[in-house]
């Protein structure tokens, strides 16, 4: 402490606080004293001034380099005990928080970058003050820094006051964006919301639900999730690092009713007005009181690419789920994916060098990148005769060196593709395969000879050769019918009978028509199932003839899933909540029979009116092979995906045993970790304090990725193309006219909102969506392309569904009238 210096103005009532006293306190205090003064629910307290900081730090020239822990003055500490007195009338337990000089500011927040303490008493409070002080040097904010943040301090000094407030014991907490943080062109507010303290949501390692309030207080959406952990609001929870699991009756339960939702919308829209500008607001429910804990201004961070490649996103991955892929499921797909691209934030990405040398056509940069999408086929394409000979006698090589086993995925019974679960359950027992020897070995096979069962992942990949014959298909029936509308040509073609994808809906259809009687009785085994599709319990009445229809579906299909390419991502087997949720839809009114063989019979007879004897030969030719490999990319992926399966639950053995020996905090923390620091935690060489504020860190980074648009390229400028105010366009995957009532579903957890008869509207459809399909009158799908999953089920469903729909989800709002026209990829808003 300087020599005659006094303490006296070192502490100030929160409530004497201004905007104007920013400099002093810090951008949270200011901010805090503006609501106070404003008359808005903020708990009470008093700010240590940052005189106090520099009194026993002095100035800090160079924000990277760490001091030492300072001694508290002995006056300085008494001014303290005094306050608690006289601001706070002696509370048992108060919060400590942090506010720098350098957060809470229109170019950079630190948002979790320093510390908070809570519950603390009188005799911790000095040391949470250091604490709080000593956190502008914990790693995250250092990381934050030398991301380039103090480029926007104009080389101000860091400085940290210190908040010292009532504590709050919240049993609902969350954010409010006044304004969407990521689509600049949507007004709506953005709420996120879950169970206890705030802190579970700040540090990722939660799903709260996900609100959106329109301009007018409608509220647009309301999306439940999964919330399986929570910060307790218990008193003994010092430093709020316990997390705790939820409520089996709270987890899938909203943590906000309408009224709370559009109140919490409004409060956020007066503080806009109040600090004249878009904010980020922390907020905390103790019963039915609302606390306001935090406003700042929100702020976006401009991406900066690291990658020195032109790189094209791998669209038959992205269009299966929207999030990125957590650490551990990018690193070990790197390592055994070939090397021809780059994952960057989470994503998959192709080098458009590669595309370029596979390339046997005239095409430039353009092109290719949209052929890569799947988007746009160029109308005429010009063969380059020295590229074509190079790729022909390179095609020619690999067929001398493989044609055996493309033969034989050919000709693969379903029988022989049953044999990979021999495969996959010998693995799963055997303890000699770690998780990345067990996904190279699922994924490449042990050698060529092997059973062609044993080999799914490459008999997917050589089912995809139905694209090319699709190609053919398309080119010949235009020489042969240059009439014939191609838009009607894809109910020409279907999957055989034994299509995994068609049995599993039609099992779905069986359990939702047994769920539905069940239901009807009204007895006790009526009320059990009641309770389970509430969420209030969790055990199926045993011997109904539901319950045992459902365990065998989970016998066959459990393995399936939301995300389920995602290691990170449960199956239904071990979370069954999304897939109840769509039974329990599907009882509403019965599922509309359609003769779908006998469409495609007509189908067919409309094309041959066209063709010639010959050419309906070649064609009938064409169209045998296409449903083949259909029924073979689908059946391939039913049993590949059980590889996915199997080293998740490894990887998850790994995790319970770090678990139990406290190295890990909570359950999918391991999902956050690299391949080689799993091992290296494992084998001690790495610490669990370094494991944890890993984890903490990426957890946050994939959150904000999360959240954030993904870029279909990196380093690559595509032209603009102009974009209709009235329609929204797409492309057409599966062909049809519709209007009806639009349902927009952002994630499975909704399924049931759908009826039958609506359009669903949806970010993305894995294969888990597809059976929200039988009962769509049509499907919108933000992410795809005609290739996709969705477009193969929609095809043989017959619904009209247009994928690759870009603001599908921001334009179009639930319950709104629209017409669906696929044939000619558009979408209209009547009302």
């Amino acid at each position: 402490m300087y020599p005659h210096e006094s303490t006296l103005h070192w502490i100030r009532p929160l409530a004497d606080i201004t905007l104007a006293d920013i400099d002093q306190v810090g951008g949270k205090a200011a901010h805090l004293g503006a609501l106070l003064r404003a008359g808005f629910p903020v708990p009470e307290g008093f700010v240590i001034h940052i005189d106090a900081f520099v009194a026993h730090f002095g100035e800090i020239t160079d924000p990277l380099v760490k001091p030492a822990v300072p001694l508290l003055q002995a006056e300085f500490m008494a001014q303290v005990a005094d306050a608690l007195v006289t601001f706070l009338g002696n509370e048992s337990q108060v919060a400590v928080r942090s506010s720098s000089t350098e957060e809470d500011s229109s170019h950079a927040s630190f948002a979790g970058q320093h510390s908070t303490y809570y519950f603390v008493p009188p005799n911790r409070i000095d040391q949470a003050i250091v604490d709080c002080w000593m956190s502008l040097w914990s790693s995250a904010a250092l990381s934050y820094r030398r991301a380039g943040w103090t480029e926007v301090m104009s080389g101000e000094p860091v400085r940290m006051a210190v908040i010292v407030q009532r504590m709050i014991p919240a049993e609902r907490s969350g954010v409010v964006f006044s304004r969407d943080p990521i689509h600049a062109a949507s007004t709506d507010t953005v709420i996120e919301a879950s169970w206890g303290l705030g802190a579970a949501l700040v540090d990722g390692r939660v799903s709260p639900d996900h609100a959106r309030v329109n301009e007018d207080g409608v509220i647009t959406s309301y999306v439940v999730n999964d919330k399986a952990f929570q910060v307790s609001p218990d008193p003994r929870n010092h430093d709020a690092a316990r997390l705790q699991e939820v409520a089996k009756e709270l987890r899938h339960k909203s943590v906000l009713d309408d009224s709370e939702t559009r109140h919490i919308a409004n409060i956020s829209l007066q503080l806009e007005t109040l600090f004249e500008g878009p904010q980020d607001v922390e907020w905390a429910f103790v019963g039915h009181h609302l606390y306001l804990l935090q406003s700042r201004p929100i702020t976006t961070r401009a991406e900066h690419h690291d990658v020195p490649e032109q790189l094209v996103l791998f669209k038959p991955l992205a269009e299966n789920f929207t999030e990125p892929l957590t650490p551990l499921s990018e690193d070990m797909y790197a390592r055994v994916l070939p090397k021809v691209g780059a994952f960057y934030q989470g994503r998959c990405y192709i080098s458009l060098s590669q595309l370029q040398r596979l390339n046997i056509f005239s095409l430039d940069d353009t092109e290719i990148v949209e052929l890569a999408l799947l988007r746009n086929t160029p109308a005429k394409l010009k063969l380059s005769w020295p590229k074509a000979t190079l790729a022909g006698a390179m095609l020619g090589l690999a067929y001398l060196a493989d044609g055996a086993n493309w033969i034989r995925t050919a000709r693969a019974s379903p029988a022989a593709l049953q044999r990979f679960e021999t495969l996959i359950h010998k693995v799963r027992h055997d303890p000699s395969y770690t998780p990345i020897k067990a996904l190279k070995r699922l994924v490449w096979g042990k050698h060529p000879f092997e059973p062609i069962g044993h080999h799914m992942f490459y008999a997917n990949i050589s089912a995809g050769r139905y694209f090319l014959y699709l190609g053919v298909l398309q080119a010949l029936v235009q020489r042969f019918a240059p009439d014939y509308p191609l838009s009607d040509l894809s109910g020409t073609y279907h999957g055989n009978q034994d299509m995994q994808s068609l049995a599993l809906l039609k099992e779905i259809d069986q359990l939702s028509a047994l769920l539905r009687e069940a239901l009807a009785t009204g007895d006790e085994v009526s009320e059990q199932l009641q309770q389970v599709l509430d969420g209030h319990a969790n055990t199926l009445p045993a011997n109904a003839a539901f319950t045992q229809a459902y365990e065998a579906f989970l016998h066959r299909y459990g393995h399936r899933g939301p995300r389920e390419m995602e290691m990170a991502a449960p199956s239904w087997r071990e979370a069954p909540a999304s897939l109840l949720a769509m039974l329990k839809g599907n009882t509403q009114g019965q599922a509309v029979q359609t003769d779908r063989h006998g469409e495609h019979l007509a189908a067919r007879d409309a094309l041959h009116r066209h063709l010639k004897p010959w050419q309906r030969k070649v064609v009938g030719h064409l169209l045998t092979k296409i449903s083949t490999f259909i029924t073979l990319r689908e059946n391939t992926r039913h049993y590949h995906i059980m590889l996915f399966d199997v080293v998740r639950q490894k990887i998850l053995d790994i995790e319970q045993r770090l678990l139990q020996q406290s190295r890990l905090k909570i359950a999918g923390d391991v999902f956050f970790l690299r391949y080689a620091e799993l091992e290296a935690l494992w084998n001690d060489a790495v610490s669990a304090e370094q494991a944890h504020e890993l984890v903490r860190k990426r957890r946050r980074e994939w959150t904000r990725l999360a959240k954030a648009p993904f870029e279909e390229t990196i380093n690559i400028q595509l032209p603009q193309t102009a974009t209709s105010t009235d329609a929204l366009i797409g492309q057409c995957a599966s062909p049809g006219l519709v209007e009806a009532t639009a349902r927009v579903v952002f994630s499975l957890s909704e399924a049931s909102k759908l009826a039958r008869g609506e359009i669903l509207v949806a970010p993305y459809t894995d294969p888990a969506w597809t059976p929200l399909f039988t009962r769509a009158a049509g499907v919108v799908v933000g992410t795809g392309s005609f290739l996709s999953h969705a477009g193969t089920v929609a095809r043989e469903l017959h619904v009209p569904c247009l994928v690759d729909v870009k603001d599908c989800m921001q334009r179009i709002s639930d319950g709104q009238r629209i017409r669906l026209d696929a044939s000619n990829g558009a979408v209209e808003i009547v009302t």
